[in-house]
């Protein structure tokens, strides 16, 4: 039986994947991992905002971007006046472009500084939304560029995107690494144990380590699955216990003001003599 990511994949050839803004450390786990599974399709990984300093564990998270253009390269040149240009010109040298401008006799050139290259449009025909209900927890998807683009949405509830027709993979799990983790492992791609890891700990923080009351004995085989294919348990949070406070010595010092003194000072027992 094909796996029903591949199905919905087959024709697809390069793709968005989509997380909700402010995610949550499952949903950036699953979505990189899916990321790293799919380079074949072209893939790139957006999310509306910045990834924060708790992410920085997780293998791939310098790939996501909030810029979603990719298709149409821009050459702007800032703070220098049109007045200045007498023409642009482009040539072809036979594999190699040049795109020349000519400014005004006695006029000085852009510097380098002047020019700032970017991308705009995307060339992806499909998006992949990792986890969130609604469309206001992904509000790229309003760019007029994803209108065309077969949507697919992955996580562990339905999602409402009203006049969007989408395919849903979601299914009921104790996470959404480990409804990605399931579809990597039916389409054989959990190759290398960075995928691996990702899923492990995504799996580990959704479930708050393996503590709450939606996992399932199917939950503990795909860890244990995850460790074989080279899940590396070092990448999980390291908690530190707290530290004990110095308690004073001597006896003199009362440590709570608030307590008669007499309460805290050390007793001294006299016992009675019946001579």
């Amino acid at each position: 039986m094909t796996p029903a990511l591949t199905q919905a994949l087959a024709d697809s050839k390069s793709v968005v994947i989509m997380l909700p803004k402010n995610p949550y450390f499952d949903q950036v786990a699953a979505a990189l991992s899916l990321y790293l599974g799919l380079k074949d399709k072209n893939a790139t990984i957006v999310c509306d905002t910045p990834m924060t300093v708790e992410f920085n564990r997780l293998i791939g998270v310098n790939k996501v971007t909030t810029a979603v253009g990719n298709k149409n390269l821009v050459v702007k040149f800032i703070d220098y006046p049109l007045a200045n240009v007498e023409r642009v010109n482009y040539d072809i040298d036979g594999n190699d472009l040049f795109i020349a401008l000519f400014p005004l006799p006695n006029v000085a050139p852009p510097s380098k500084d002047n020019i700032q290259i970017s991308y705009s449009g995307i060339a992806a025909d499909t998006v992949i939304l990792i986890g969130g209900a609604n469309e206001t927890h992904f509000p790229l998807l309003s760019q007029k560029d994803f209108l065309e683009m077969r949507t697919i949405h992955i996580g562990i509830t339905d999602i409402t995107l009203p006049g969007r027709q989408v395919l849903s993979l979601a299914k009921g799990a104790s996470s959404i690494s480990e409804v990605v983790a399931q579809y990597l492992l039916e389409m054989g791609l959990i190759s290398n144990g960075d995928i691996a890891t990702n899923l492990f700990v995504g799996l580990s923080e959704g479930t708050k380590n393996f503590t709450s009351n939606t996992i399932t004995a199917d939950t503990f085989k795909l860890a244990g699955q995850l460790l074989e294919k080279g899940a590396r348990r070092e990448q999980m949070k390291t908690f530190q216990p707290k530290q004990p406070q110095p308690q004073p010595i001597g006896g003199n010092t009362n440590p709570n003001p608030s307590v008669p003194r007499s309460w805290v000072e050390p007793k001294i027992y006299k016992g009675t003599s019946t001579s």
